[in-house]
C-alpha cells in the first residue's frame, strides 16, 4: 500500500490483475498500470475484512491460550496423582528394606 487510499502492485502481475479485479466490483479504481485507489465502497470492504481478520486471529489465540490451560491443568492433576503415590511408595520401599533387614538378622 502506498497510504489509506491506494495500492501500488510493486509490477508484479498478480497485484495488477488484483487490482483490474478489484476495479471490476467497483472496489478500487485503476489510476496506471501499477497503481489503484480505493473506493468508498472498496474502504468498506477493506475495513470489513480487516476485522474479520482480527477476528480470526483473536479466536485462534483464545484457543490456543484455552488449550494451554488445560494442558496446564492437566499437568496439575498429574502431579496431584504422583504426590499422593509419592507417600505410599516411600512406605512401601520402607517396609521392604525393614522386612530385609529382619530377614538378614533371623
Amino acid at each position: 500500500m502506498v497510504d489509506q487510499n491506494s495500492s501500488h502492485t510493486l509490477a508484479q502481475s498478480a497485484g495488477e490483475e488484483a487490482v483490474l479485479t478489484l476495479a471490476e466490483f467497483g472496489l478500487m479504481d485503476r489510476v496506471s498500470a501499477r497503481l489503484g485507489r480505493w473506493t468508498p465502497e472498496g474502504k468498506r470492504f477493506l475495513a470489513e475484512g480487516m476485522q474479520a481478520w482480527r477476528d480470526w486471529r483473536d479466536q485462534i489465540d483464545a484457543d490456543a491460550e484455552a488449550e494451554r490451560r488445560e494442558i496446564d491443568r492437566r499437568a496439575s492433576a498429574d502431579n496431584v496423582r504422583w504426590a499422593k503415590r509419592a507417600p505410599i511408595a516411600v512406605c512401601i520401599t520402607a517396609g521392604l528394606i525393614v522386612a530385609g533387614w529382619i530377614a538378614a538378622k533371623l
